[in-house]
């Protein structure tokens, strides 16, 4: 059974309801705090921003801070309360940051292994742009077609073989905007593609990578599809800190 497929498609779109159990409404309390906190930070006129960890189940949501998903040179969440989970961390893109969402490619190096200690079948691997006016996905599974995403929400493509792929190794995956064209590649190769004239992503919110399971981020550079540069990068090579950079 596939349910908490939905549960992460939740998770991803920051909307998941915790449960009534007690346990679960302190971690609400305490995630509630941190996500504040987070926001305020992320709202100072030349705030660099803040990873958030979250972990994700039928169950519910918890959200964590850094200290407890970044070390030895990479972001992994693998301290799950539940044993068949999804995880991701999220960067909030401050406000002093004005930047289109429709011209923006993210770039991870990355993996979630199917022999990883801890490692859920069917080892998804999924980028998200978040604007203003709609969020571009791609999601990677390794097995099962029906399952891969890829587009906006108001413009999404479902049941794709070139998504099936298990990160077993080390790589680069791509998704972006570029002239109302939205790409996904691996590697420098470029696995699907589609346009979506008529519609855009607006102003940059946030970016996301997620995984089933405890995948692993080695690091995360976002660039212009205008211009070319790189606009942020973070090697996560500070244990238990962000260490975001603008360019």
């Amino acid at each position: 059974m596939r349910t908490i497929h939905k549960a992460f498609a939740v998770i991803a779109l920051s909307a998941i309801l915790f449960s009534c159990t007690k346990e679960v409404k302190t971690a609400d309390a305490n995630a509630s705090a941190f996500v504040a906190a987070n926001e305020a930070e992320a709202a100072l006129p030349c705030g660099n921003g803040k990873w958030v960890g979250t972990y994700g189940s039928d169950y519910g949501s918890q959200e964590v801070d850094p200290s407890t998903f970044i070390s030895g040179g990479i972001a992994q969440l693998k301290n799950s309360p539940w044993s068949y989970f999804y995880s991701g961390i999220a960067l909030k893109v401050p406000t002093c940051h004005e930047i289109v969402a429709d011209t923006v490619k993210l770039e991870v190096r990355l993996k979630n292994p199917s022999t990883e200690i801890g490692s859920i079948a069917d080892y998804d691997v999924s980028l998200w742009i978040y604007g203003t006016q709609d969020t571009a996905r791609v999601i990677y599974i390794g097995y099962r077609a029906q399952f891969c995403q890829f587009g906006l929400n108001n413009l999404l493509l479902t049941n794709i073989p070139e998504l099936l792929h298990v990160y077993d190794d080390w790589s680069t995956v791509t998704l972006e905007a570029q002239h109302k064209n939205l790409v996904t590649s691996r590697d420098g190769n470029v696995i699907k593609q589609m346009p979506y004239k008529g519609y855009q992503l607006g102003r940059l919110k946030k970016v996301d990578v997620s995984f089933k399971g405890p995948g692993s981020v080695d690091w995360i550079k976002l660039y212009s599809t205008k211009s070319g540069k790189l606009i942020m990068s973070e090697d996560f090579n500070k244990d238990g800190k962000s260490s975001v950079v603008w360019y």
